[in-house]
């Protein structure tokens, strides 16, 4: 984390920061077969191991926030909705997650079970932490969410902790940065990293000839569709003949400020004819951050802003670790350290 820091100080005064965890990326990564009959062995206290392991992860993060001289604002974010507002655009949006999440999914019943269970108890473990903020997208996106808040509840730099896809178009926005954590090989993703990490997850070594604008992995990530959120893949395409195509037009010479003239180029000159366009800016629509964040209804916004909202109790935390977590004990120090901060 110092070293990827490092890298971001370069060229950035950073005193604050938002700290982001997909906690609903985090989730799914649980629904595995053999973790299911762990979940099911561990019986009764297995949602308050879940929720110990997640407020210890947090813990860290905090942690090293702390260490560095930032001043953290942390969020969580997930969903417990099996309705999706992008389901007027693709009508089975999201539905593999939903089949995975039902409760009566067999294959994942205790894990949904124990997933079910932690939210009630997220919820009041949170609101003790200071700026620590469980957030609960309902039928908006969760991926979203922090682009929300990022907008709204600004920071010197915003961090994402997450390992999906679809959230790669954070390291398209200045300020921001994508952390994919997977141990020795995680990686941080920026602008100037993420056709890089495009090609190294793709598991195609495919030459880039030029520069290409970041914002530009939104439109693609359109056509290539996402399986998870039932977001077609359109004309058979893949990252790898993505590339090649790209490579054989002339589309890297635009900038964000004519960003619709670069996008009108990239349809004309990529696309295959036989795509819909209507299907295609479904499928945009469905991806890009941006613009689900504008269409955002105002009701929703002020969901979203009243769970906002956290209070500095150590004593509160101390009193549950010592009666609900003895046997899988939170990391209090990292949670309520703080720095002197003007």
């Amino acid at each position: 984390m110092n070293n990827f820091l490092s890298i971001i100080r370069e060229n950035e005064k950073i005193k604050t920061v938002n700290i982001f965890i997909n906690l609903d990326d985090f989730f799914h990564k649980l629904h595995r077969p053999i973790f299911d009959r762990e979940f099911q062995t561990t019986g009764i206290d297995v949602s308050k191991q879940v929720v110990s392991n997640i407020i210890n992860l947090l813990a860290h993060y905090r942690n090293w926030a702390i260490k560095e001289k930032l001043y953290p604002s942390l969020y969580l974010i997930y969903t417990d909705s099996m309705d999706f507002d992008n389901s007027v655009r693709i009508p089975l949006y999201r539905e593999y997650y939903q089949k995975i999440n039902n409760a009566e999914n067999q294959n994942y019943f205790y894990i949904n079970l124990a997933i079910r269970n932690s939210h009630d108890i997220l919820k009041v473990i949170c609101k003790y932490i200071k700026n620590c903020n469980l957030i609960n997208s309902n039928q908006i996106e969760p991926s979203i969410i922090p682009y929300y808040i990022g907008e709204y509840y600004p920071a010197d730099y915003n961090l994402l902790i997450s390992r999906d896809e679809y959230d790669l178009q954070y390291a398209c926005y200045s300020k921001w940065a994508l952390m994919v954590p997977r141990g020795d090989k995680s990686k941080l993703v920026t602008k100037k990293t993420l056709w890089d990490y495009v090609q190294y997850y793709s598991g195609h070594n495919i030459e880039i000839n030029n520069y290409l604008n970041p914002r530009l992995f939104e439109y693609c990530k359109a056509l290539i569709g996402d399986k998870y959120r039932s977001i077609p893949k359109l004309g058979r395409l893949s990252w790898s003949t993505l590339i090649k195509r790209i490579n054989n037009t002339d589309i890297n010479n635009y900038n964000d400020e004519n960003i619709d003239i670069y996008l009108t180029d990239f349809l004309s000159k990529v696309l295959n004819k036989k795509i819909n366009t209507d299907n295609y800016y479904n499928n945009l629509y469905c991806t890009s951050i941006p613009q689900q964040v504008n269409s955002i209804l105002t009701i929703k916004k002020s969901i979203i802003d009243h769970q906002i909202l956290s209070f500095d109790d150590p004593k509160a935390l101390l009193e549950l670790n010592n009666t609900v977590f003895r046997k899988y004990p939170l990391i209090i120090p990292f949670l309520t350290k703080d720095i002197e901060y003007n």
